[in-house]
């Protein structure tokens, strides 16, 4: 008999003769695992058709899904696969399921057997299919197996504890805390049981290991039990500091958290140059983007981006730049030619100590400029007693060779920060000019493919700059496949409206831009407004915190869309404001300080922000005419309010978001009790990128929708798709 594994790694065997290879096919396999679980009374083939082939049409999918069939029945027999009407089902006289044995164990409550045959996750690392329906169908029969697993461990640990048997108690309630690392209460079941087992030693281990943890990924202090049952265990009590709550105050220094997370912080500022050259300006920038890089790459310094360097003038005194940027460190360099030679020499500041703590030269020729790069960022690195990253790119490899290239490309990454059109389009010529040099450039390539999503995503949306931007990003990805500003380039034009903003595979490419540079604030804050859209608010949080901790004067948003999509109203306003007094001119801070009002009642203030609003930028903002209809909604008056809708759909996209557009029509409609319609334009809003399910939830404006049977399948729908969502790098 065939067997066919689905908890842990997909996988169809037999002893002898071995399965044939066209049995093993991806779509064949992932055929058979829909059908296996659909279970015994099998699966309707129009769902397959769907899951399978969702972007094919009706007629192409029935083709695909007949031609899967027979080569299955074909490979494995003619009755392998059976077929009642239309259904399919697997010939369970000729397959055996790990996952209905699973299951029938469970409703036998023969619970050893079902912790035998529970080997992993459901379909762990096995991606088949696009379909979004799908995916969330998995995820949740992958979350109710992994709950009945871990009922019936915890409920042999509970037998074996009862039963006074220490070593098997420790066994099960270990298979319970590795199954949810995160968990403080099966944390301390197993830290009891190793103490019960006279190993407290090991209890106090876990007990760190899980601190550690919780640390590392919830950014969160960890459950208090945990520390107090350690202490005790140790006979005696241990402090441990606490981080302030970063909504109550501005972000600590890397220094003053936990020891536990191991962090020290670092700025570079651009190079002096004291001999008179040509480039001295690109060279100036390339020393320290150069270095930035290197300790970008290191999981326990956190380096302040090339970004916030741009505000400082070679040789800027370093305490200042120490307290400004919230950093320990400030590394500075002084470069000048001596003779046919160059020497840099660089000093590392301590403001904790207000000394300097490393204080180096280097001579080299400047065709070896690269390499002195790389030997200062080494050295640095050892200074603040770090490990440099074995896999770290050399400079050489991340810059052109070419002079021409080199200058056009610094130009061009200086021009590339602002947020104002006219500098962006400066930074592309730069840029172009840059790879037109040197084609090979794979950094700039990645950059012009960043810069041309900037300017098609917030100023201009034709799609010759999208175009630009996957040519270019294809370039950058084909000369270096693990380029983070590549990948980067990837998740900006994934999660565009152009591509229908792929949530899933934005974060995918993210998390590859997270793996080689930790530290990236630029990945973090889009990390966080991704995870903003799809109602995954504490990673939010998590991310903007990261980037916070990058640069602490960061200014995304993500901070005031997590408290309006938290339902703290006032918290946004503070924010919000904050933003405005920071960018008052800046079209997303005028539209988004108008929200908090809105939302908590407040129609004068409101109305009053929409006027400063219209003041400052032309009328035509689909988002500021559709805020203007929900005051309308508000106040009762209908025929504006849908005026206000009409033109707003009427009107141009100009903004990257009309999502928002389309959400703030369903608030309109909403209020004016058209719930079909209000639904229609919220799933519209859904399917275009804002599924925000916990802000459906407590949005007033979505009042009248709260009982509506299609509301809460949606709602429901969304919690199942991005709850199961795996992010496993913030």
């Amino acid at each position: 008999m065939l067997v066919l594994e689905l908890l842990g790694t997909l996988s169809l065997r037999n002893e002898t003769p071995p399965v044939p290879v066209s049995a093993q096919q991806k779509r064949s396999l992932g055929l058979l695992a829909i059908l296996a679980l659909a279970g015994r009374q099998g699966f309707p083939r129009d769902r397959v058709e769907t899951y399978l082939w969702p972007e094919s049409s009706a007629p192409l999918a029935r083709h695909s899904l007949d031609q899967t069939v027979y080569a299955i029945r074909h490979a494995l027999g003619s009755d392998f696969i059976l077929s009642s009407g239309r259904e399919l089902r697997l010939n369970p006289d000729l397959v055996q399921v790990d996952a209905w044995e699973f299951e029938e164990a469970i409703r036998a409550q023969q619970w050893h057997a079902a912790a035998e045959r529970y080997k992993g996750a459901l379909l762990d690392g096995f991606h088949f299919t696009d379909s979004r329906e799908a995916e969330s169908w998995i995820d949740a029969e992958r979350a109710r197996l992994l709950r009945e697993y871990q009922q019936a461990v915890e409920i042999l640990a509970n037998a074996a504890t009862e039963a006074g048997d220490p070593t098997r108690s420790v066994t099960w309630w270990r298979k319970l805390a590795n199954s949810d690392p995160l968990s403080a209460s099966a944390t301390k079941q197993l830290m009891l049981a190793l103490a019960a087992a006279g190993d407290r030693a090991g209890a106090v281990k876990q007990a760190r290991l899980y601190q550690k943890l919780v640390r590392q990924e919830l950014e969160i202090e960890p459950d208090s039990e945990i520390e107090r049952l350690a202490a005790t265990l140790s006979n005696h009590v241990i402090a441990v500091p606490s981080v302030r709550d970063a909504r109550d105050s501005v972000p600590l220094p890397v220094e003053t958290m936990p020891d536990s997370a191991r962090l020290t912080s670092v700025a570079v500022l651009p190079f002096v140059f004291l001999s008179d050259v040509e480039n001295s300006r690109a060279l100036s920038l390339g020393f320290a983007d150069a270095l930035i890089t290197i300790f970008g790459n290191l999981e326990d310094v956190v380096v302040a981006p090339t970004s916030k360097i741009l505000n400082y003038a070679a040789g800027t005194e370093p305490a200042q730049v120490c307290r400004d940027l919230g950093v320990r460190h400030a590394l500075q360099g002084i470069v000048q030619k001596l003779g046919s030679q160059w020497r840099v020499s660089i000093q590392l500041f301590d403001a904790a100590t207000h000394k300097i703590t490393l204080s180096e030269k280097h001579d080299f020729k400047m065709d070896s400029m690269f390499e002195v790069q790389d030997e200062i960022g080494r050295r640095v690195v050892e200074s603040l007693q770090s490990r440099f990253p074995s896999t770290a790119s050399r400079s050489r490899d991340r810059y052109s060779s070419d002079p021409e290239a080199y200058n056009d490309f610094m130009a061009g990454l200086r021009e590339s920060l602002p947020d104002r059109e006219e500098t962006l389009r400066s930074a592309v010529a730069h840029l172009s000019r840059a790879v037109e040099r040197d084609p090979d450039f794979a950094l700039a390539h990645a950059t012009l493919s960043t810069v041309s999503m900037d300017i098609y995503f917030g100023f201009d949306p034709q799609r010759t700059w999208l175009q630009r931007a996957e040519d270019h990003c294809h370039r950058a990805l084909a000369l270096d496949p693990a380029l983070p500003e590549g990948h980067m380039a990837r998740a900006w034009i994934l999660w565009s409206p152009a591509k229908g903003f792929q949530h899933t595979e934005a974060i995918a490419a993210l998390e590859q831009v997270l793996a080689a540079r930790p530290n990236f604030e630029r990945a973090h804050n889009r990390m966080s407004a991704i995870c903003l859209h799809i109602g995954r608010l504490s990673e939010a949080r998590i991310a903007h915190d990261h980037s916070r901790r990058a640069n602490p004067q960061t200014r995304s948003g993500n901070l005031e869309y997590f408290y309006l999509y938290s339902g703290d109203f006032a918290r946004a306003e503070e924010e919000a404001e904050a933003w405005f007094r920071e960018r008052p001119e800046n079209m997303v801070t005028l539209y988004t300080r108008i929200l908090p009002p809105l939302l908590r009642g407040d129609l004068e203030l409101a109305e009053e922000r929409l006027a400063a609003a219209a003041l400052k930028h032309p009328p035509g903002e689909p988002l500021i005419v559709s805020l203007q209809g929900m005051l309308h909604a508000r106040r009762g008056k209908t025929g504006p309010a849908l005026d206000c809708v009409r033109r707003a759909l009427a009107l141009p996209i100009t903004f990257g978001h009309a999502h928002h557009t389309y959400y703030q029509v369903a608030c309109v409609h909403a209020v004016l009790g058209e719930t079909d319609t209000a639904m229609a334009w919220l799933e519209r809003s859904v399917d275009s990128g804002f599924a925000c399910w916990p802000f459906f939830r407590l949005d007033p404006y979505l009042e009248s929708l709260r009982e509506e049977p299609a509301f809460k399948r949606l709602v429901a729908d969304l919690e199942v798709t991005y709850t199961g969502l795996n992010i496993k790098r913030l």
